[in-house]
């Protein structure tokens, strides 16, 4: 449950909401179309879209008016806020937002602008188009998702409001291009990817699938989370249940989803009335089932963020090395079809994360089936343009590459990837000019979160090293030490011991300067 802000919280929401307000009145037709968050979709409804993004501010200020706007501590950090929009079992509207301590802390090191942006994505699913809140979850900014969106996921999908936010915030301050709006490694190989489909190279649309569908798989398992712990008087269930027929079909899916998952050897035991003969419901032990199996989508869905895919020309299997979180993709793949090929890049990801909480064997036994359990019984509202995704990914072309152009294609993503990384430590450079002075000891261990993508870096300068590439790779890794030389200047100004380490990525990187 949320509590009500504080006076200190309220005055930061008071400016994050001065902030969209600014953003919101810039964003005209023409400046949300230049944006190009709509571009590479079939149709381009920006007069549509142009309609929706008017109304953010104004909503959010009717949200805060009725103090809609509540504090939950118990979000997890990988979700600083989170719209509460629905129905109750009568069909009564809820909407509102709740948002983590963290969103209004007048000291966090996030920018204002940042905290706006993510807040104005939360206010996009509290749009009301009666009968339904249209704006959902299809793809996220970060996610190798977002450029196989069909049209209507594209304009009902509230990254995509956030995305063109983040891009005239970028504008009005003047901001590195990629402060705000998403960058970095994964980003920079999804339009690498999405630019080689041609030929079809089915990595990125297979890719985004496994995204999707294990997003969709995630949501859902968040929404029965709450779902499991609904109970009623002991003669109250039949009475839940004409309410949910009459005005509630979606609670009814739920139910079919808790009988499929009661069929697997009862990983959800029965409902039934408890000794007492007062409630009917499920146990209190099934709870922490339903939490548990929701974190492991939630992991699961981590990881398929931070896989890095490499074009391979050995082997016969999609490959994962879950400590590298290196997806490798051989030659002889390179014409199946994009859904197939997300299958096998789902099942090796799957069978490479063991379900580890709580130590459940019998949840261990069942995760491969545990995403397409969650998958099949998504909501009713957002099935129909799952499976359009589905479908235009599906239409795609899968005849595979030549050699040489697989090659290349590798040459591409490698190169897509280090720029991405400088792209994110530009951001990065930008971000630390802006922190209030309190938010500084964040920066000490700065240099240590930066680590995973020297590493990456050196490795694909290695793979470079003295091949048909020379003179190519070797502008991109000096601008990946200009930009680390950037961030280095800017964190030993306050914390000099610091700079040993800025000083060894350095050397580490300085042999690729000339590939």
């Amino acid at each position: 449950m949320g509590r009500p802000l504080s006076k200190d919280e309220t005055v930061v929401l008071k400016t994050l909401s001065a902030k969209i307000k600014t953003i919101v009145d810039a964003a005209d037709q023409p400046a949300l179309t230049a944006t190009g968050v709509l571009d590479g979709y079939v149709a381009q409804d920006h007069a549509g879209f142009h309609q929706r993004f008017t109304l953010l501010h104004d909503r959010l200020e009717d949200l805060i008016g009725r103090q809609k706007i509540v504090v939950n501590g118990d979000l997890p950090p990988s979700m600083g806020a989170n719209a509460a929009v629905g129905k109750e079992d009568d069909g009564t509207l809820v909407d509102g937002v709740d948002i983590r301590p963290d969103l209004v802390d007048k000291n966090s090191p996030r920018t204002v602008t940042d905290r706006a942006i993510m807040l104005l994505h939360e206010v996009a699913h509290n749009l009301y188009e009666d009968p339904v809140f249209p704006v959902r979850d299809y793809a996220y900014r970060g996610a190798w998702g977002l450029e196989y969106l069909p049209p209507q996921a594209g304009l009902f999908n509230a990254d995509t409001y956030a995305e063109a936010a983040a891009r005239i915030a970028e504008r009005l301050e003047g901001a590195a291009t990629g402060h705000y709006r998403a960058t970095g490694r994964l980003v920079a190989s999804r339009r690498a990817l999405k630019a080689l489909h041609t030929p079809a190279l089915a990595v990125g649309p297979a890719l985004a699938w496994v995204d999707i569908k294990v997003n969709r798989a995630w949501i859902r398992s968040e929404d029965y989370r709450a779902f499991a712990r609904i109970e009623t008087g002991s003669r109250g269930w039949d009475k839940t249940l004409a309410l949910w027929k009459a005005a509630n079909p979606d609670q009814l899916r739920l139910l079919e989803l808790e009988t499929a998952l009661q069929g697997r050897e009862k990983l959800i035991g029965d409902r039934h009335t408890g000794w007492t003969g007062i409630w009917y419901g499920l146990d209190k032990e099934h709870f922490d089932t339903a939490d548990r199996m929701s974190a492991y989508l939630a992991t699961l869905k981590e990881t398929v963020g931070k896989v890095r895919p490499l074009l391979a020309d050995a082997g016969q299997t999609v490959g994962y090395d879950a400590q590298t979180r290196r997806l490798t993709i051989p030659y002889a793949l390179a014409g199946v079809p994009a859904l197939k090929l997300a299958d096998m890049i789902l099942d090796v990801l799957v069978e490479a994360s063991p379900y580890a909480a709580g130590g459940s064997p019998l949840l261990d036994k069942y995760r491969h089936a545990l995403v397409d359990l969650f998958y099949d019984h998504d909501r009713l509202f957002e099935t129909p343009t799952v499976a359009a995704i589905r479908n235009q990914i599906n239409a795609l072309a899968a005849t595979a590459p030549t050699a040489a152009e697989w090659a290349q294609a590798r040459d591409v993503l490698d190169l897509a990837v280090l720029g991405g990384i400088t792209e994110n430590w530009l951001s990065i450079d930008y971000g630390i000019t802006h922190i209030p002075p309190a938010a500084k000891p964040f920066l000490e261990t700065l240099d240590d979160t930066l680590r995973p993508e020297v590493d990456t870096a050196v490795e694909i300068g290695g793979r470079h090293q003295g091949d048909h590439t020379r003179g190519v790779f070797g502008p991109a890794f000096t601008a990946l030490l200009d930009a680390l030389t950037r961030i280095s200047g800017n964190v030993t100004t306050d914390f000099s011991a610091r700079g040993k380490n800025f000083q060894k990525y350095a050397t580490e990187l300085q042999p690729f300067l000339k590939v």
